[in-house]
C-alpha cells in the first residue's frame, strides 16, 4: 500500500451516524502525549502515543494549548501508521486549538500494543515555563471506532512541554599571561598561558 496521507480541512470529525458503544477492554485503549523539555525559542516534537487493543479503525480528537507559550508548526503520522490517513484541522491553531482524524483503510484495524501515532511539531516561546497539551472535544470530538463504525472506549493522558531558559556560555579567560622573552632571528619561541573556563 502507499504511504501515509495527510489532508488539511476546515472541519475534522468522524461520521455522526448512530453507533453501538463497545465497552470491552475498557482501560486497555489509551491516547497519551509524552512530556518533553525544550530550550526557549527552539522547535521540538511532541509524540502522541496510542495503546490499542487491536480492533480500532478510526479515531478523532482535539488538542488545546497556550499559544503564548508554544506555536504549532505541523503534524505528521508516525512510522507505525504508514498505511493510515490523517485529516488535520489547524484553522484555530492561532488561539490554541487543533483537530485530528486518523484512520486506517476500510475493514482494517490497528495493531495491538503501544505505538507512536502522531508527531506534533511546536516552537517554544522566548520565556521559560510550561505548556500543557490537553485532549479536548473541539474542533474534532474525542471518538474511537472499530471497522463496523461501533464506538470504542479509551482514556486520555495530557502532556507537558517544559520550556527551559537559554544557557549563557561565557568564553574562557586567560589567568596567566605569557612571559616576555628574547630570541635570535630564526629561533623557536614557546609562549605559555594559563586559561580558565567558566563552570557550566
Amino acid at each position: 500500500m502507499g504511504g501515509p496521507t495527510t489532508v488539511s480541512v476546515q472541519s475534522a470529525s468522524l461520521s455522526s451516524k448512530p453507533r453501538v458503544l463497545i465497552k470491552q477492554n475498557v482501560g486497555a485503549r489509551k491516547l497519551s502525549i509524552e512530556n518533553v523539555s525544550v530550550t526557549a525559542g527552539a522547535i521540538m516534537t511532541a509524540v502522541v502515543k496510542m495503546t490499542a487493543a487491536g480492533d480500532e479503525n478510526a479515531l478523532s480528537f482535539s488538542l488545546s494549548f497556550d499559544p503564548t507559550k508554544v506555536t504549532f508548526k505541523g503534524a505528521t503520522l508516525a512510522a507505525a501508521m504508514s498505511t493510515a490517513s490523517l485529516v488535520l484541522n489547524s484553522n484555530q491553531a492561532a488561539p490554541g486549538k487543533l483537530g485530528f482524524v486518523v484512520s486506517v483503510p476500510a475493514g482494517q484495524t490497528t495493531a495491538a500494543g503501544t505505538f507512536d501515532l502522531l508527531n506534533l511539531s511546536f516552537q517554544a516561546g522566548a520565556n521559560p515555563g510550561s505548556a500543557t497539551l490537553v485532549f479536548a472535544n473541539s474542533p474534532a470530538p474525542k471518538s474511537l471506532s472499530d471497522p463496523l463504525g461501533n464506538d470504542l472506549v479509551q482514556t486520555y493522558s495530557d502532556g507537558t512541554i517544559t520550556i527551559q531558559a537559554l544557557s549563557t556560555v561565557l568564553p574562557p579567560t586567560i589567568v596567566t599571561q605569557p612571559l616576555s622573552q628574547q630570541v635570535g632571528a630564526g629561533a623557536s619561541l614557546i609562549l605559555s598561558v594559563v586559561p580558565r573556563a567558566p563552570l557550566p
